[in-house]
Protein backbone atom coordinates (compact mmCIF):
# COMPACT_ATOMS: atom_id res chain seq x y z
CA UNK A 1 0.00 0.00 0.00
CA UNK A 2 1.44 3.62 -0.88
CA UNK A 3 1.41 6.24 1.67
CA UNK A 4 -1.25 7.91 0.24
CA UNK A 5 -3.77 5.33 0.21
CA UNK A 6 -2.34 4.64 3.72
CA UNK A 7 -3.04 7.98 4.97
CA UNK A 8 -6.09 7.96 3.38
CA UNK A 9 -7.36 4.89 5.23
CA UNK A 10 -6.41 6.30 8.29
CA UNK A 11 -8.31 9.74 7.46
CA UNK A 12 -11.49 7.50 6.61
CA UNK A 13 -11.16 5.23 8.99
CA UNK A 14 -11.17 8.07 11.97
CA UNK A 15 -14.18 9.22 10.04
CA UNK A 16 -15.97 5.82 10.24
CA UNK A 17 -15.45 5.63 13.99
CA UNK A 18 -17.24 9.11 14.39
CA UNK A 19 -20.39 8.16 12.67
CA UNK A 20 -20.11 4.45 13.97
CA UNK A 21 -19.04 5.32 17.93
CA UNK A 22 -20.85 8.49 18.74
CA UNK A 23 -24.09 7.21 18.71
CA UNK A 24 -27.32 7.03 21.26
CA UNK A 25 -27.31 3.14 22.21
CA UNK A 26 -30.81 3.00 22.68
CA UNK A 27 -31.82 4.97 19.04
CA UNK A 28 -28.53 3.96 17.03
CA UNK A 29 -28.84 7.66 15.83
CA UNK A 30 -25.26 9.51 15.32
CA UNK A 31 -25.19 12.76 17.11
CA UNK A 32 -24.57 15.78 14.95
CA UNK A 33 -21.40 17.01 17.17
CA UNK A 34 -19.30 14.78 19.27
CA UNK A 35 -20.87 15.96 22.70
CA UNK A 36 -24.38 14.99 21.88
CA UNK A 37 -27.30 14.42 21.96
CA UNK A 38 -28.68 16.26 19.35
CA UNK A 39 -29.02 14.77 15.89
CA UNK A 40 -29.04 16.43 12.78
CA UNK A 41 -31.08 13.74 10.17
CA UNK A 42 -28.36 15.06 7.44
CA UNK A 43 -26.04 12.89 9.68
CA UNK A 44 -28.29 10.02 10.05
CA UNK A 45 -27.83 9.97 5.97
CA UNK A 46 -23.90 9.61 5.97
CA UNK A 47 -23.85 7.27 8.52
CA UNK A 48 -26.57 5.05 6.78
CA UNK A 49 -24.16 5.58 3.24
CA UNK A 50 -21.25 4.57 5.60
CA UNK A 51 -22.04 1.19 6.78
CA UNK A 52 -21.19 -0.10 3.43
CA UNK A 53 -18.13 1.15 3.54
CA UNK A 54 -17.09 -0.07 7.05
CA UNK A 55 -18.05 -3.63 5.52
CA UNK A 56 -16.18 -3.73 2.63
CA UNK A 57 -13.14 -1.90 4.45
CA UNK A 58 -13.32 -5.08 7.06
CA UNK A 59 -13.98 -2.40 9.89
CA UNK A 60 -16.88 -4.25 10.91
CA UNK A 61 -18.92 -7.22 9.75
CA UNK A 62 -21.56 -6.98 7.79
CA UNK A 63 -23.84 -8.76 10.66
CA UNK A 64 -23.26 -5.71 13.26
CA UNK A 65 -23.78 -2.99 10.34
CA UNK A 66 -27.11 -4.72 9.09
CA UNK A 67 -27.83 -4.81 12.89
CA UNK A 68 -27.21 -0.96 13.05
CA UNK A 69 -28.94 -0.04 9.73
CA UNK A 70 -32.52 -1.93 11.33
CA UNK A 71 -31.96 0.16 14.50
CA UNK A 72 -31.20 3.60 13.07
CA UNK A 73 -34.24 2.63 10.41
CA UNK A 74 -36.34 1.59 13.27
CA UNK A 75 -36.11 4.85 15.50
CA UNK A 76 -36.74 6.98 11.84
CA UNK A 77 -39.89 4.79 11.37
CA UNK A 78 -41.29 4.70 15.28
CA UNK A 79 -44.90 6.50 14.45
CA UNK A 80 -44.32 7.42 18.25
CA UNK A 81 -41.53 9.73 17.60
CA UNK A 82 -43.47 11.58 14.79
CA UNK A 83 -40.24 12.77 13.94
CA UNK A 84 -41.45 14.22 10.35
CA UNK A 85 -44.06 16.55 8.56
CA UNK A 86 -45.76 15.15 5.86
CA UNK A 87 -43.18 12.18 5.68
CA UNK A 88 -40.10 14.77 5.41
CA UNK A 89 -37.85 14.05 8.70
CA UNK A 90 -37.40 17.07 11.02
CA UNK A 91 -33.79 19.01 10.93
CA UNK A 92 -32.77 18.00 14.81
CA UNK A 93 -34.26 15.31 17.02
CA UNK A 94 -33.41 14.05 19.90
CA UNK A 95 -30.67 11.48 20.05
CA UNK A 96 -32.08 9.38 22.97
CA UNK A 97 -35.84 9.46 21.60
CA UNK A 98 -35.45 9.85 17.94
CA UNK A 99 -37.88 13.15 18.59
CA UNK A 100 -37.64 16.46 17.24
CA UNK A 101 -36.05 18.61 19.49
CA UNK A 102 -35.40 22.30 20.74
CA UNK A 103 -31.99 21.83 21.54
CA UNK A 104 -30.58 23.69 17.98
CA UNK A 105 -30.94 26.79 16.47
CA UNK A 106 -34.27 25.76 14.33
CA UNK A 107 -37.63 23.47 14.50
CA UNK A 108 -37.95 22.82 11.06
CA UNK A 109 -38.76 19.94 8.46
CA UNK A 110 -36.10 20.22 6.47
CA UNK A 111 -36.19 19.50 2.54
CA UNK A 112 -32.23 19.86 2.50
CA UNK A 113 -31.72 17.78 5.43
CA UNK A 114 -34.12 14.86 4.00
CA UNK A 115 -33.29 14.93 0.84
CA UNK A 116 -29.60 13.58 2.46
CA UNK A 117 -31.15 11.03 4.68
CA UNK A 118 -33.14 9.59 1.79
CA UNK A 119 -29.84 9.41 -0.36
CA UNK A 120 -28.18 7.60 2.35
CA UNK A 121 -30.92 5.18 2.40
CA UNK A 122 -30.97 4.54 -1.47
CA UNK A 123 -27.77 3.57 -0.75
CA UNK A 124 -27.72 1.50 2.35
CA UNK A 125 -30.99 -0.75 0.97
CA UNK A 126 -28.97 -1.15 -2.28
CA UNK A 127 -26.75 -2.41 -0.46
CA UNK A 128 -28.60 -4.94 2.20
CA UNK A 129 -31.64 -5.34 0.29
CA UNK A 130 -33.99 -7.58 1.77
CA UNK A 131 -36.23 -6.17 5.10
CA UNK A 132 -33.38 -3.21 5.44
CA UNK A 133 -34.35 -1.89 1.90
CA UNK A 134 -38.41 -2.67 2.98
CA UNK A 135 -37.73 -0.43 6.01
CA UNK A 136 -35.59 2.07 3.76
CA UNK A 137 -38.69 2.26 0.89
CA UNK A 138 -41.20 3.08 3.78
CA UNK A 139 -39.32 6.24 4.82
CA UNK A 140 -38.86 6.82 0.81
CA UNK A 141 -42.34 6.49 0.15
CA UNK A 142 -43.89 8.49 3.30
CA UNK A 143 -42.34 12.01 1.72
CA UNK A 144 -44.65 13.90 0.39
CA UNK A 145 -42.22 16.03 -1.22
CA UNK A 146 -45.49 17.97 -3.44
CA UNK A 147 -46.38 19.13 -0.10
CA UNK A 148 -43.25 21.22 0.15
CA UNK A 149 -43.93 23.55 -3.12
CA UNK A 150 -44.97 27.16 -2.91
CA UNK A 151 -49.01 27.23 -3.38
CA UNK A 152 -50.54 31.02 -3.50
CA UNK A 153 -50.25 33.28 -2.62
CA UNK A 154 -46.57 33.29 -3.03
CA UNK A 155 -43.92 35.74 -1.62
CA UNK A 156 -43.20 36.20 -5.39
CA UNK A 157 -44.26 35.08 -8.93
CA UNK A 158 -41.59 32.92 -9.88
CA UNK A 159 -41.45 31.60 -6.31
CA UNK A 160 -44.60 29.90 -7.04
CA UNK A 161 -44.31 26.23 -7.14
CA UNK A 162 -40.54 26.10 -6.04
CA UNK A 163 -39.46 23.53 -3.29
CA UNK A 164 -39.64 25.40 -0.16
CA UNK A 165 -36.96 25.27 2.57
CA UNK A 166 -38.97 23.74 4.80
CA UNK A 167 -41.90 23.73 7.03
CA UNK A 168 -41.77 25.19 10.61
CA UNK A 169 -44.42 25.10 13.09
CA UNK A 170 -46.09 27.92 14.58
CA UNK A 171 -44.85 26.90 18.25
CA UNK A 172 -41.60 25.10 18.13
CA UNK A 173 -42.71 23.24 21.44
CA UNK A 174 -45.45 21.69 19.38
CA UNK A 175 -44.01 20.60 16.02
CA UNK A 176 -46.89 18.75 15.39
CA UNK A 177 -48.95 21.47 15.29
CA UNK A 178 -49.53 24.25 13.03
CA UNK A 179 -47.33 25.87 11.06
CA UNK A 180 -46.32 26.86 7.46
CA UNK A 181 -43.98 26.35 4.57
CA UNK A 182 -40.73 29.08 4.65
CA UNK A 183 -41.27 31.51 2.47
CA UNK A 184 -37.84 30.66 0.83
CA UNK A 185 -37.18 28.38 -1.74
CA UNK A 186 -34.41 26.40 -3.49
CA UNK A 187 -34.22 28.45 -6.75
CA UNK A 188 -30.86 27.79 -7.61
CA UNK A 189 -29.26 24.54 -9.42
CA UNK A 190 -26.64 24.26 -6.20
CA UNK A 191 -26.05 20.80 -4.91
CA UNK A 192 -28.80 21.06 -2.73
CA UNK A 193 -31.23 22.30 -4.22
CA UNK A 194 -30.39 19.79 -7.25
CA UNK A 195 -30.36 16.77 -4.44
CA UNK A 196 -33.64 17.51 -3.48
CA UNK A 197 -35.14 18.27 -6.57
CA UNK A 198 -33.43 14.76 -7.97
CA UNK A 199 -34.41 12.25 -4.40
CA UNK A 200 -37.68 14.09 -5.04
CA UNK A 201 -38.19 12.69 -8.90
CA UNK A 202 -37.29 9.11 -7.25
CA UNK A 203 -39.87 8.76 -5.51
CA UNK A 204 -42.08 5.75 -5.12
CA UNK A 205 -44.90 7.24 -4.80
CA UNK A 206 -46.17 9.20 -7.54
CA UNK A 207 -48.47 11.34 -5.68
CA UNK A 208 -45.24 12.32 -3.75
CA UNK A 209 -43.04 12.55 -6.00
CA UNK A 210 -41.69 15.89 -7.78
CA UNK A 211 -41.82 16.52 -11.36
CA UNK A 212 -38.77 16.43 -13.16
CA UNK A 213 -38.99 19.27 -14.70
CA UNK A 214 -38.61 20.93 -11.03
CA UNK A 215 -34.63 20.25 -11.55
CA UNK A 216 -34.81 22.50 -14.87
CA UNK A 217 -36.35 25.00 -13.13
CA UNK A 218 -33.62 25.50 -10.76
CA UNK A 219 -31.53 28.16 -12.37
CA UNK A 220 -28.05 28.03 -14.00
CA UNK A 221 -26.56 31.20 -13.84
CA UNK A 222 -23.66 31.81 -15.68
CA UNK A 223 -20.23 33.23 -14.10
CA UNK A 224 -16.58 32.92 -14.86
CA UNK A 225 -13.61 32.33 -12.54
CA UNK A 226 -11.76 35.56 -11.74
CA UNK A 227 -8.48 34.29 -13.04
CA UNK A 228 -8.59 31.43 -15.18
CA UNK A 229 -12.42 33.47 -17.04
CA UNK A 230 -13.62 29.80 -17.27
CA UNK A 231 -17.12 29.62 -17.41
CA UNK A 232 -19.33 28.13 -14.46
CA UNK A 233 -22.42 28.43 -13.28
CA UNK A 234 -23.25 29.21 -9.05
CA UNK A 235 -25.57 30.17 -6.37
CA UNK A 236 -25.51 33.36 -5.98
CA UNK A 237 -26.71 33.53 -2.27
CA UNK A 238 -23.36 31.27 -1.04
CA UNK A 239 -19.57 30.73 -2.20
CA UNK A 240 -19.09 27.87 0.45
CA UNK A 241 -17.06 25.37 -1.25
CA UNK A 242 -20.15 22.08 0.20
CA UNK A 243 -22.29 23.52 -2.37
CA UNK A 244 -20.94 22.36 -4.76
CA UNK A 245 -19.54 19.53 -4.23
CA UNK A 246 -23.26 17.51 -1.79
CA UNK A 247 -24.58 16.27 -4.18
CA UNK A 248 -21.71 14.20 -6.25
CA UNK A 249 -21.43 12.26 -3.35
CA UNK A 250 -24.35 10.30 -4.26
CA UNK A 251 -24.91 11.24 -8.19
CA UNK A 252 -22.11 10.37 -10.43
CA UNK A 253 -22.04 13.49 -12.56
CA UNK A 254 -18.55 12.06 -13.37
CA UNK A 255 -20.15 9.74 -15.16
CA UNK A 256 -22.56 11.83 -17.46
CA UNK A 257 -22.56 14.14 -20.10
CA UNK A 258 -24.03 17.81 -20.26
CA UNK A 259 -27.43 17.61 -19.20
CA UNK A 260 -30.73 18.78 -21.62
CA UNK A 261 -32.73 21.46 -19.81
CA UNK A 262 -34.32 22.78 -23.44
CA UNK A 263 -35.58 19.17 -23.63
CA UNK A 264 -37.72 19.46 -20.61
CA UNK A 265 -38.91 23.05 -21.57
CA UNK A 266 -35.99 25.28 -19.91
CA UNK A 267 -35.26 26.76 -22.98
CA UNK A 268 -33.20 29.69 -20.74
CA UNK A 269 -31.01 27.14 -18.73
CA UNK A 270 -27.53 26.52 -19.59
CA UNK A 271 -26.43 22.69 -20.33
CA UNK A 272 -23.94 21.65 -18.05
CA UNK A 273 -21.83 19.06 -17.11
CA UNK A 274 -22.02 19.36 -13.60
CA UNK A 275 -18.67 17.34 -12.61
CA UNK A 276 -16.90 19.97 -14.70
CA UNK A 277 -18.64 22.43 -13.39
CA UNK A 278 -17.19 21.50 -9.71
CA UNK A 279 -13.67 21.04 -11.04
CA UNK A 280 -13.91 24.44 -12.10
CA UNK A 281 -15.28 25.73 -8.58
CA UNK A 282 -12.67 23.75 -6.38
CA UNK A 283 -9.34 24.84 -8.68
CA UNK A 284 -10.73 28.52 -7.75
CA UNK A 285 -11.01 27.78 -3.97
CA UNK A 286 -8.23 26.11 -4.34
CA UNK A 287 -6.16 29.31 -5.68
CA UNK A 288 -8.10 31.40 -2.88
CA UNK A 289 -9.58 33.46 -6.01
CA UNK A 290 -12.92 35.58 -5.65
CA UNK A 291 -14.60 38.67 -7.33
CA UNK A 292 -14.73 40.57 -4.45
CA UNK A 293 -12.13 43.17 -4.05
CA UNK A 294 -11.81 43.34 -0.24
CA UNK A 295 -8.60 42.85 1.24
CA UNK A 296 -7.96 38.93 2.55
CA UNK A 297 -8.38 38.37 6.43
CA UNK A 298 -5.02 38.13 8.47
CA UNK A 299 -6.53 33.72 8.41
CA UNK A 300 -7.13 34.17 4.39
CA UNK A 301 -3.76 35.45 4.02
CA UNK A 302 -2.06 33.14 5.94
CA UNK A 303 -4.32 30.06 4.35
CA UNK A 304 -2.77 31.51 0.76
CA UNK A 305 0.77 31.63 2.23
CA UNK A 306 0.52 27.79 3.68
CA UNK A 307 -1.22 26.66 0.23
CA UNK A 308 -4.39 25.61 2.37
CA UNK A 309 -7.87 26.47 1.46
CA UNK A 310 -11.63 25.40 1.77
CA UNK A 311 -13.61 28.51 2.74
CA UNK A 312 -17.08 26.86 3.80
CA UNK A 313 -19.60 26.17 6.59
CA UNK A 314 -18.00 24.66 9.88
CA UNK A 315 -17.26 25.78 13.34
CA UNK A 316 -15.53 29.22 14.04
CA UNK A 317 -13.97 31.28 17.02
CA UNK A 318 -17.70 33.10 16.40
CA UNK A 319 -19.98 30.55 16.29
CA UNK A 320 -21.21 28.10 13.32
CA UNK A 321 -20.55 30.27 9.82
CA UNK A 322 -20.38 29.43 5.89
CA UNK A 323 -17.63 31.84 4.33
CA UNK A 324 -16.73 30.80 0.63
CA UNK A 325 -15.63 33.02 -2.35
CA UNK A 326 -17.58 33.96 -5.07
CA UNK A 327 -16.90 33.87 -8.96
CA UNK A 328 -17.15 37.51 -12.01
CA UNK A 329 -20.55 37.54 -12.91
CA UNK A 330 -21.80 37.20 -16.71
CA UNK A 331 -24.65 38.42 -18.49
CA UNK A 332 -27.39 35.83 -19.85
CA UNK A 333 -29.13 36.75 -23.16
CA UNK A 334 -33.04 37.29 -22.04
CA UNK A 335 -32.44 36.20 -18.39
CA UNK A 336 -35.63 37.35 -16.90
CA UNK A 337 -35.15 38.48 -13.35
CA UNK A 338 -36.35 36.46 -10.77
CA UNK A 339 -37.03 33.50 -13.26
CA UNK A 340 -33.87 33.45 -14.44
CA UNK A 341 -31.78 35.59 -12.70
CA UNK A 342 -31.25 36.49 -8.94
CA UNK A 343 -30.12 39.76 -9.98
CA UNK A 344 -27.30 39.29 -7.13
CA UNK A 345 -23.68 39.36 -8.15
CA UNK A 346 -22.36 36.44 -5.78
CA UNK A 347 -21.74 36.46 -1.93
CA UNK A 348 -18.45 36.70 -1.56
CA UNK A 349 -17.18 36.49 2.25
CA UNK A 350 -13.93 35.05 3.46
CA UNK A 351 -14.61 35.69 7.46
CA UNK A 352 -12.18 35.76 9.38
CA UNK A 353 -10.37 33.12 7.74
CA UNK A 354 -11.14 30.33 9.28
CA UNK A 355 -11.22 26.69 7.12
CA UNK A 356 -13.11 23.43 6.88
CA UNK A 357 -10.83 20.62 6.21
CA UNK A 358 -13.24 18.53 5.30
CA UNK A 359 -14.34 20.85 2.52
CA UNK A 360 -11.01 20.93 1.39
CA UNK A 361 -10.76 17.19 1.10
CA UNK A 362 -14.19 16.58 -0.43
CA UNK A 363 -12.47 17.91 -3.63
CA UNK A 364 -10.51 14.93 -4.01
CA UNK A 365 -13.54 13.87 -6.15
CA UNK A 366 -12.23 16.65 -8.71
CA UNK A 367 -8.30 17.01 -8.52
CA UNK A 368 -6.81 13.82 -6.19
CA UNK A 369 -3.66 14.70 -6.05
CA UNK A 370 -4.16 18.77 -4.51
CA UNK A 371 -6.93 17.40 -1.94
CA UNK A 372 -4.83 14.74 -0.32
CA UNK A 373 -2.15 17.78 -0.27
CA UNK A 374 -4.49 19.75 1.47
CA UNK A 375 -5.38 16.96 4.11
CA UNK A 376 -1.64 16.42 4.75
CA UNK A 377 -1.23 20.28 4.88
CA UNK A 378 -4.09 20.47 7.90
CA UNK A 379 -2.81 17.10 9.45
CA UNK A 380 0.35 18.53 10.15
CA UNK A 381 -0.37 21.81 11.11
CA UNK A 382 0.17 21.93 15.02
CA UNK A 383 -0.29 24.54 17.80
CA UNK A 384 0.30 24.88 21.31
CA UNK A 385 3.26 22.56 22.59
CA UNK A 386 3.71 21.31 19.19
CA UNK A 387 -0.10 19.14 19.61
CA UNK A 388 -1.65 18.67 16.27
CA UNK A 389 -3.74 21.77 15.78
CA UNK A 390 -7.16 20.53 14.29
CA UNK A 391 -6.39 16.70 14.09
CA UNK A 392 -7.79 14.46 17.20
CA UNK A 393 -5.39 11.08 16.89
CA UNK A 394 -8.23 8.36 16.71
CA UNK A 395 -5.79 6.29 18.98
CA UNK A 396 -6.57 8.68 21.83
CA UNK A 397 -9.98 8.49 21.43
CA UNK A 398 -10.47 11.33 18.57
CA UNK A 399 -12.32 11.10 15.49
CA UNK A 400 -9.35 12.77 12.79
CA UNK A 401 -10.24 15.94 11.76
CA UNK A 402 -11.99 18.87 13.60
CA UNK A 403 -15.16 21.31 11.99
CA UNK A 404 -12.85 24.31 11.61
CA UNK A 405 -9.05 25.46 12.10
CA UNK A 406 -8.25 28.81 11.70
CA UNK A 407 -4.25 29.70 11.32
CA UNK A 408 -3.96 32.99 13.25
CA UNK A 409 -7.31 33.13 15.40
CA UNK A 410 -8.74 35.91 16.94
CA UNK A 411 -5.46 37.20 18.72
CA UNK A 412 -3.31 35.83 16.71
CA UNK A 413 -2.90 32.40 18.38
CA UNK A 414 -3.71 29.58 15.92
CA UNK A 415 -7.23 28.00 16.65
CA UNK A 416 -9.20 24.84 16.12
CA UNK A 417 -13.11 23.73 16.68
CA UNK A 418 -13.88 21.47 19.89
CA UNK A 419 -15.98 19.66 17.77
CA UNK A 420 -15.77 16.97 15.39
CA UNK A 421 -19.57 17.03 13.24
CA UNK A 422 -21.19 13.96 11.34
CA UNK A 423 -21.85 16.08 8.35
CA UNK A 424 -17.90 16.78 7.91
CA UNK A 425 -16.96 13.28 8.60
CA UNK A 426 -19.44 11.53 6.27
CA UNK A 427 -19.17 13.81 3.82
CA UNK A 428 -15.71 13.21 3.68
CA UNK A 429 -15.45 9.81 4.10
CA UNK A 430 -17.98 9.31 1.09
CA UNK A 431 -15.60 11.57 -1.16
CA UNK A 432 -12.72 9.42 -0.35
CA UNK A 433 -14.57 6.70 -0.89
CA UNK A 434 -15.99 7.37 -3.77
CA UNK A 435 -12.51 8.60 -5.56
CA UNK A 436 -11.24 5.27 -4.43
CA UNK A 437 -13.80 2.83 -6.04
CA UNK A 438 -16.79 4.55 -6.98
CA UNK A 439 -18.84 2.35 -4.33
CA UNK A 440 -21.36 5.13 -2.81
CA UNK A 441 -21.88 5.74 -6.78
CA UNK A 442 -22.12 2.36 -7.60
CA UNK A 443 -24.66 1.14 -4.49
CA UNK A 444 -26.86 4.39 -5.46
CA UNK A 445 -27.22 4.23 -9.21
CA UNK A 446 -27.93 0.33 -8.41
CA UNK A 447 -31.90 1.34 -6.75
CA UNK A 448 -34.62 0.81 -9.07
CA UNK A 449 -35.85 4.24 -7.67
CA UNK A 450 -32.69 5.84 -8.34
CA UNK A 451 -32.63 4.33 -12.22
CA UNK A 452 -36.52 5.19 -12.64
CA UNK A 453 -35.90 8.95 -11.49
CA UNK A 454 -32.70 8.88 -13.79
CA UNK A 455 -34.90 7.90 -16.92
CA UNK A 456 -37.78 10.60 -15.93
CA UNK A 457 -35.03 12.80 -15.32
CA UNK A 458 -33.00 12.19 -18.99
CA UNK A 459 -30.29 11.61 -17.52
CA UNK A 460 -27.91 8.69 -18.63
CA UNK A 461 -24.87 7.06 -16.30
CA UNK A 462 -21.96 5.72 -19.06
CA UNK A 463 -20.70 3.37 -16.40
CA UNK A 464 -23.82 0.75 -15.50
CA UNK A 465 -23.67 0.71 -11.36
CA UNK A 466 -23.14 -3.05 -10.47
CA UNK A 467 -23.60 -4.34 -6.46
CA UNK A 468 -20.25 -5.13 -4.56
CA UNK A 469 -19.53 -8.79 -4.72
CA UNK A 470 -19.96 -9.14 -1.17
CA UNK A 471 -23.54 -7.57 -0.69
CA UNK A 472 -26.73 -9.21 -1.61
Amino acid sequence: MGDDEAFLDEVSRSAFEYLWSRVDAKTGLVYDRTPGPVVSVAGVGFQLAALPIGVERGWVTREEAASRARLVLGTLLDPEARSTHRGVHFHFLDGATGRPTTAEFEVLASTADAAILHAGALVVASYFGGDIARACEAILGEADWKGFLQGEPAPHPHTLGAISLGWKPDDPGEPWGAGSLLPYHWLDAGCEGRLIAFVGACSPVASHRLSPDLYYLLRREPALTPVARDLITHTPYSGSLFTQVYAHLFIDYAAMDADDPARFGSHQRLRVDWWENSRRYAAMHRAMESATESAASPGVAEAMRRGLWGLSACDTPNGYRAFGLSPLHACQSGARFGWDESGHLGLADQGDGTLSPSSAGMTILFAPGPAIQALRGFRALTGAGGAPLCWREPKEGGFGFVSGVNLVGPRGVPWASTDTLAIDEGALLLAIENARTGLIWTLFHAHPNVQAGMERLGLTRARRAEIPPSSR
